[in-house]
């Protein structure tokens, strides 16, 4: 059985894996802007939103894994404000700093109107309840709204066994692949349809603890990468009537692939990873400060897939050192300071 990992230990394999998570989801946003279809490049973005479940499971895995290791929960109110302190105020940053310059988006028709319903709805996580405001400030933060009912639930949900919740969700999402249009992104991009991921992330934590078929883990690996490559090389595959029910249990064979591989990954990912949610927080609507500063640039230039990544990264990075990493880091000094009986849950 693999030794249990310890709450000093940094995992980079979950670094690495949050890096291809936020490249696909980066790759997805980036391949949607150019006017022209990019020949052999553009399926391979257009089948890399689902790093978006990637993203899901490795958050499940991350906060079960000292379940699974048999460490005790803190009481529900310092478990949020372990957990909301991590994340909340760097999106609320995000949220503030996007809302003037949504407003002032090409593609944005309404301008200023209706900024108070949607400002409200995003500082609430309640924005992707509503077609009104899902989109709306900046369409990737869709993401945060299922991501903290989960967060919310999983006092709960850590009481159960990840095996039976892994069935529940995916029966639960079964009726939802096959009854409902994949447009109504309400239901589709509820919390309801992201549990199954994120129970598989947290399945994949049992077994990475418990050890047993550590071997495997090049199959592992190889079934999880295949849902990265089948979907942009076959076509249809990713249409195919519930195969999100297979992908799910892919990434789950991903994550405990990874996990159990002997190589933590390339440096490169996981330095990405470290800033992921960085990243994550500025991705799409950054794309177009390079036309703002430059009104003549052509989208899809070879200058433009220059200047967008930059634009990117760079605001990332100065909000990474600005804000997340200001936050993180005393969440870090308490958790590695000598633990008291029950161990608080790592963030």
């Amino acid at each position: 059985m693999t030794s249990p990992t310890t709450v000093k230990e940094r995992l980079p394999a979950v670094d690495a894996l949050r890096g291809l998570a936020i490249l696909m989801i980066t790759g997805f946003h980036l391949g949607r802007l150019p006017t022209e279809p990019l020949p052999f490049v553009g399926p391979i973005l257009a089948a890399a939103i689902s790093g978006v479940a990637l993203f899901f499971t490795v958050s499940g895995f991350c906060l079960y894994l000292l379940v699974a290791q048999g460490k005790t929960l803190p009481p529900p109110g310092e478990f949020y404000r372990r957990r909301l302190a991590r994340i909340v105020p760097p999106y609320y940053v995000a949220v503030l700093l996007w809302l003037p310059l949504w407003a002032i988006t090409p593609s944005n028709h309404e301008g200023w109107a209706h900024w108070p319903r949607n400002l409200l709805a995003h500082l609430t996580f309640t924005h992707t309840f509503s077609t009104a405001t899902m989109y709306t400030i900046n369409g990737v933060l869709w993401f945060m709204g299922p991501l903290i009912l989960l967060y919310l639930g999983f006092p709960l949900l850590a009481r159960v066994s990840p095996f039976f919740l892994l069935g529940g969700a995916l029966l639960v999402r079964a009726p939802i692949e096959f009854l409902v249009s994949p447009a109504l992104h309400t239901v589709t991009r509820s919390a309801l349809v992201q549990a199954a991921p994120f129970a598989a992330g947290m399945a994949a934590a049992r077994l990475y603890v418990r050890g047993n078929g550590r071997e495997w883990w090049s199959l592992l690996l190889g079934l999880g990468l295949a849902q990265v490559v089948l979907a942009p090389l076959v076509p249809g595959y990713a249409a195919v009537p519930g195969i999100h029910l297979v992908r799910t249990l892919g990434w789950g064979c991903l994550v405990l692939g990874a996990m159990w591989c002997p190589w933590p990954g390339p440096a490169p990912l996981r330095w990405l990873g470290r800033i992921s949610y960085s990243v994550f927080l500025y991705n799409y609507l950054v794309y177009w400060i390079p036309r703002w500063l430059f009104p003549s640039l052509a989208v899809g230039s070879g200058l433009w897939w220059l200047l967008t990544p930059a634009s990117l990264f760079a605001a990332a990075l100065l909000l990474y050192f600005l804000f997340e990493r200001p936050v993180w880091l005393p969440l870090v000094r308490r958790r590695l300071s000598p633990a008291p009986a029950s161990s608080p849950f790592s963030p």
